[in-house]
């Protein structure tokens, strides 16, 4: 679940260096999607993902996420989780629990996009590899080799600074691609969506690890 959401958080794109001349373009980049992610009450994304290993699929996932700061919520076929600030919750659909827990900052850059474009240089070295016919893309190596995700493409809309594609190669040498179908910018994300409603799980059993 957590190789899932990290790469959920980069989907919404990053910048990183190899030379000067790549790193001012990586970070204009990078500051304009920070613009996307902060404009108005936030934003709200559809997307659609896919974890292939070897030649064939092993999970398929559609959902939508709501990020408002570093608050985020994601609810999809698969799971729900987000975080309110303080609180992290998740329920893995047909598990019968919900885990809520105190994130630490490292553990939430990997989960939230817009803590990790702050601290990116720190996690990531990264290479601008061009524009084609109004796309601009980004390939990104974490810096530590204990890092789920060993190496990834960014797809990012030149116009509007909205991403569109992303492919990683994950430890496990499987590949995961993630198509975003919708982006709305400025969108009114109210925080009450970001925290945990025992009313909206019924019957599910709360584990506390706070």
């Amino acid at each position: 679940m957590k190789r899932f959401i990290a790469i959920i958080a980069i989907t919404a794109t990053f910048g990183m260096t190899a030379a000067m001349a790549q790193d001012s373009r990586c970070d204009a980049i990078t500051g304009k999607v920070t613009d996307v992610l902060t404009k108005g009450g936030g934003v709200s994304v559809k997307f659609s993902s896919r974890t292939i290993s070897g030649n064939r699929a092993v999970h398929e996932m559609q959902g939508n996420i709501r990020i408002k700061g570093e608050k985020f919520v994601l609810l999809s076929d698969a799971m729900d989780m987000g975080y309110d600030g303080q609180t992290a919750w998740s329920y893995i659909k047909g598990s019968g629990e919900v885990n809520l827990s105190e994130p630490a900052e490292e553990e939430l850059a990997t989960l939230n996009p817009y803590i990790l474009l702050s601290n990116y240089k720190r996690m990531y070295k990264a290479e601008y590899k061009g524009k084609k016919n109004g796309y601009e893309t980004i390939t990104l190596i974490p810096l530590s080799d204990a890092a789920d995700i060993k190496g990834a493409t960014v797809t990012v809309d030149a116009g509007s600074g909205f991403p569109t594609l992303l492919e990683t190669v994950n430890r496990d040498a499987s590949k995961t691609v993630i198509s975003i179908s919708d982006f709305e910018s400025a969108v009114k994300n109210d925080d009450s969506i970001f925290a945990f409603s025992e009313s909206n799980y019924p019957d599910i059993e709360i584990i506390d690890l706070r």
